[in-house]
């Protein structure tokens, strides 16, 4: 599987890796309140999925949730099909070889039953993320989705860290032609990426962060370099947004496991501005 997509779920480093935890207590620093922070795996399988008593008494505790987007602002779908398509001309029949083009289109075809010709223009990486359903070859439920349900139950407002603009974004930075050919490795080797796939969902499902983090250092190098963007610089921006938001209230936060890990990650870079972080089971 192509490093992009395990650096967009986990992220590097050994800190808090030993934790065999994906929800975590914040306080101190004269807050008023314990916020909280779970790090979600954005599809699992439905026999896989399941919130525990635990997590959910502590969204009750809560008075909102944040996400990385707002997916209960009703203009993110507007939002996030404006930034799917690629700047300029460029389109899937451009970036791929001919062959390989009548090998992705038939899959799109026969596979998923979407016609590629009616999204030729949208970046490769968001084609990439509508296999992720076959892929897992199951019922697939969305961690983040069950979580704004829980919300809407106790009328919570629900906020996001970004916009999807600024994430459609990120992908604009990354190669076309690489996005592409990535897409096309997938769906040639598809065998191996629902192997890996399913690998980093059970590392996920019984905490292990070692596990996942080998499967990173594993993985297909071919977007090198771009971890910055992917995650460091997007943790740090984070930060001061954490720290408003628990200050005003009690806030159950849910992000990629990715972000929470690693020297650089969001547990670590709250620790060193004097939060407690605390697991919890």
């Amino acid at each position: 599987m192509n490093k992009i997509i395990v650096v967009l779920m986990f992220a590097y480093g050994s800190v808090f890796s030993q934790e065999r935890a994906l929800l975590f207590e914040i306080s101190g620093n004269e807050l008023m309140k314990p916020s909280y922070i779970f790090g979600t795996f954005h599809l699992l399988c439905k026999d896989q999925f399941g919130l525990s008593d635990n997590l959910k008494s502590k969204i009750e505790n809560s008075q909102q949730l944040v996400l990385e987007l707002d997916m209960d602002d009703p203009k993110m779908m507007m939002s996030m099909m404006n930034g799917m398509k690629m700047k300029g001309d460029s389109s899937i029949k451009d970036l791929l070889e001919p062959a390989k083009y009548d090998f992705v289109n038939s899959y799109f075809q026969d596979s998923l039953k979407m016609p590629l010709k009616m999204m030729e223009k949208v970046k490769p990486m968001m084609l990439y993320s509508m296999l992720m359903p076959k892929l897992l070859g199951c019922e697939a439920v969305s961690l983040e989705m069950e979580l704004v349900a829980l919300a809407k139950k106790q009328k919570m407002e629900v906020l996001g860290l970004e916009t999807s603009a600024f994430q459609m974004a990120i992908f604009d930075k990354i190669s076309y032609k690489i996005q592409a050919k990535m897409l096309y490795e997938t769906i040639e080797n598809s065998d191996k990426s629902r192997k890996e796939l399913h690998e980093l969902m059970d590392a996920y499902v019984s905490k292990d962060f070692l596990k996942m983090q080998q499967l990173i250092e594993d993985s297909s190098d071919s977007f090198e370099g771009l971890e910055d963007e992917l995650l460091k610089d997007r943790n740090l921006d984070w930060i001061d947004k954490i720290e408003t938001f628990a200050k005003e209230k009690a806030t159950f936060f849910a992000v990629g496991a990715g972000h929470l890990l690693g020297e650089e990650g969001v547990l670590s870079l709250l620790k060193k501005k004097g939060y407690i972080i605390k697991s919890i089971e």
